[in-house]
């Protein structure tokens, strides 16, 4: 589980490469943040990453880290307590 994740905060996915995450979903009964992506070795993959706080799917955002050849998920608003 993930805490204390605030807008400004990243997640580095070393094992995803740039602009390999297709979509960015979340769930706001159970925490979970899905993201779907495509690589040269997995078609259709999924990750969940479970954080703990009250957030909205419009919170984050995937984009592409070129210099360390990586995706990333960023998180664009404060938390809602």
């Amino acid at each position: 589980m993930i805490t204390g994740f605030v807008a400004g905060d990243t997640i580095d996915i070393t094992d995803l490469s740039p602009g390999s995450v297709t979509s960015t979903m979340f769930d706001t009964g159970t925490g979970e943040l899905t993201l779907d992506y495509n690589t040269s070795d997995v078609a259709g993959g999924t990750l969940n990453l479970t954080l703990s706080g009250n957030y909205t799917a419009a919170d984050f955002a995937s984009n592409a880290d070129a210099i360390l050849q990586s995706s990333t998920v960023a998180a664009r608003r404060r938390r809602r307590f």
